[in-house]
């Protein structure tokens, strides 16, 4: 894991921190997207009661943006764990080291 994290700059993590705010964008218009009035949701059946798809949705889009809205929260995920290990490298790296004097024997 150190091999990974070496060599990481405050320019790698500006650019994940980017990332991230533009995946929350889009989570975001996704999830207004699908709760808006009349749609079903991120999760409501596309169907009516006796199976058939529901006439008053466009089902293609729904399913486009639920499958996009997954992926994106997989994508944030990812993004999320790569900035955790870029703060733990970049901290690692301004690591200084003190030297410590032995305690006085009583």
């Amino acid at each position: 894991m150190a091999d990974a994290t070496a060599g990481v700059s405050i320019e790698d993590f500006k650019k994940l921190e980017e990332e991230k705010k533009a995946l929350e964008v889009e989570i975001s218009g996704l999830q207004e997207y699908l709760t808006e009035d009349g749609m079903p949701g991120i999760s409501g059946p596309l169907v009516d009661e006796e199976g058939f798809p529901r006439a008053d949705l466009d089902i293609y889009a729904i399913r486009k943006a639920r499958n996009r809205l997954a992926c994106a929260q997989t994508d944030h995920v990812a993004v999320m764990k790569k900035i955790e290990q870029t703060i733990t490298a970049l901290h690692a790296g301004s690591r200084v080291a003190v030297p410590r004097a032995a305690p006085p024997s009583a």
